[in-house]
């Protein structure tokens, strides 16, 4: 087994500074909350359409 990784508490805050400061971490959380928003109101309105067209169902 391999010996457990250590990491120092400056390397540590270092590389979330670095992280947190990089524009593509904040495109992704700003991108990921809008699109997971999106797509849960998507699977909503189909459902509902699913369920609103009666025991025929939906014409294609």
């Amino acid at each position: 087994m391999a010996q457990p990784l250590t990491l120092t508490v400056e390397d540590y805050v270092s590389t979330m500074s670095i992280l947190f400061s990089d524009y593509r971490f904040h495109l992704y959380i700003t991108l990921h909350k809008r699109i997971l928003a999106i797509w849960i109101t998507m699977s909503i309105i189909i459902l509902l359409g699913i369920l609103a067209s009666g025991t025929k169902g939906l014409s294609v």
